[in-house]
């Protein structure tokens, strides 16, 4: 029986057992800067009102920008799309992250990827605190939907791929 109190080291590669789809998370700092992170984390949370959740690391580099500025966009990735991932997740990277083409926004200005397979525009509804992270609420305002047929970009056991559908 494991100890509670000091959970099991091996919780992270437990998790990776969980196929996810990938999303970019994306806000626009209160000086009009762009900030954005690949993230699992994305979840629907209601249909009505529309809502969902997202989680973030406090110690993101855009965690306090997403707080100030209360809002943030949502771009579920398609497979096409895994080099965005990278990109994203890289500090070293962060200066190209918004640099390359298919952004753009839908109403609270917070960048929206247009080719990724549909994108959420949020305002903060709810923040609560979570150990590391901020489990964020946001009321969905806006969405965009590509055209069907996509198929989406998964993270399954450190990696990314496709998704094949059951015949």
């Amino acid at each position: 029986m494991n100890d509670m109190t000091n959970p099991p080291v091996d919780f992270r590669g437990a998790m990776r057992g969980l196929a996810s789809g990938v999303s970019l998370v994306t806000t626009r700092g209160v000086d009009g800067a762009p900030h954005g992170m690949a993230a699992t984390a994305v979840n629907s949370l209601s249909a009505a009102p529309p809502q969902l959740l997202i989680c973030v690391n406090k110690s993101a580099s855009m965690h306090g920008p997403l707080l100030a500025s209360g809002l943030f966009a949502v771009s579920f990735l398609a497979r096409e799309q895994a080099d965005l991932v990278g990109l994203f997740s890289s500090p070293d990277q962060r200066h190209l992250r918004f640099a390359g083409a298919g952004w753009g926004q839908l109403v609270t200005g917070a960048p929206v990827q247009l080719e990724a397979i549909a994108a959420l525009d949020c305002k903060i509804a709810q923040v609560i605190d979570a150990a590391t992270h901020s489990l964020i609420i946001g009321a969905v305002i806006a969405t965009r939907a590509a055209a069907q047929g996509a198929e989406p970009l998964v993270y399954f056991q450190g990696g990314a791929g496709g998704f094949t559908p059951l015949a």
